[in-house]
């Protein structure tokens, strides 16, 4: 099933170390960079990332979110997060489109 995943990275001096108030802090934002137009996001708690693949190069967890549709759905909204750029104050985004087996991952 075609799918986004949405890694939030914390950046110097972000506040929030709650999984809850993360994702009640983040989910309007995200939702808001996508210029009005429905995002399924589903929360994902958190993912370990390669740290040479983020901007401070940490050994620390991502906060995720994922969204299921088409795959043409999925590369729009990818594209908009992509242009709202730093949406989420205090977080720097990773988006990655992928594609799971019908059924989960």
């Amino acid at each position: 099933m075609p799918h986004l995943r949405i890694c939030l990275e914390r950046d110097d001096g972000a506040p929030i170390d709650s999984a809850a108030d993360f994702a009640r802090f983040a989910l309007p934002r995200l939702a808001h960079a996508c210029g009005g137009v429905h995002v399924p996001l589903e929360w994902g708690g958190y993912i370990s990332m390669d740290a040479f693949a983020t901007k401070h190069g940490r050994f620390e967890p991502l906060w995720q979110f994922l969204a299921f549709g088409s795959a043409a759905e999925v590369a729009a909204w990818a594209a908009l997060l992509e242009l709202a750029g730093h949406c989420v104050p205090g977080y720097l985004i990773h988006a990655e489109m992928g594609n799971w087996p019908a059924g989960g991952a």
